[in-house]
């Protein structure tokens, strides 16, 4: 199955939570590139700030769409501590998360253990608590993924430009190492080349 996501909102997002100061690029001489896919990334993350700065905003609070390729849709009120990755979702529309359970439910991460609530009564059926550990991790990795583009164990690959509606993008393979769940994922960066910012991403 392949997911589109829109990572220049989410990039926006990042740049929104709570300050209001311009990130200028800084080049560090030191710094080494494996390739040219790398030293792209790299650039990128001059751009929207690592995760360090990130944390330094300390949370966020977002509505997130989801939308599966057969027209399934989830909306989402997502909540983050980004000290210990902690997480909140709060789903009023849930058409491929727990579809059967009607109405609101709420699912979150707090530093221990997964919990998942319906219509604010708890709810302890393992199978829904294995989605849920599905769930929180993702969203937020998917919601940091850009500041976590230069994290230990990816793998970088330049796969040459693109011309879409007059603009030329650079086109970046990213892969995992990592024994973490997103070590099976694969995405595709389109970089617009004038703005050095990621304007898109595929998970293949």
């Amino acid at each position: 199955m392949k997911v589109h996501l829109f990572a220049l909102i989410l990039s926006l997002s990042l740049l929104s939570c709570g300050n209001s100061e311009t990130n200028k690029p800084q080049k560090n001489q030191l710094q080494k590139f494996e390739n040219k896919g790398h030293q792209l990334v790299y650039e990128m993350t001059q751009k929207v700030g690592d995760y360090d700065k990130l944390r330094n905003k300390e949370d966020v609070v977002y509505t997130y769409t989801y939308q599966t390729p057969d027209g399934k849709t989830d909306v989402s009120t997502e909540k983050y501590l980004f000290d210990g990755e902690l997480s909140y979702g709060g789903y009023n529309q849930h058409e491929r998360t727990l579809p059967q359970l009607e109405g609101l439910i709420e699912q979150g991460f707090n530093g221990k253990e997964f919990w998942l609530k319906h219509k604010g009564e708890v709810i302890t059926n393992e199978d829904y608590l294995k989605r849920v550990a599905f769930n929180r991790p993702t969203n937020f990795y998917w919601f940091t993924m850009m500041p976590k583009l230069l994290d230990e164990g990816l793998n970088y690959e330049y796969l040459g430009e693109k011309t879409i509606a007059n603009k030329k993008y650079d086109i970046v393979k990213v892969t995992f190492n990592s024994t973490k769940k997103e070590a099976t994922d694969i995405y595709q960066l389109y970089i617009n080349k004038n703005t050095a910012m990621v304007v898109s991403s595929f998970l293949l």
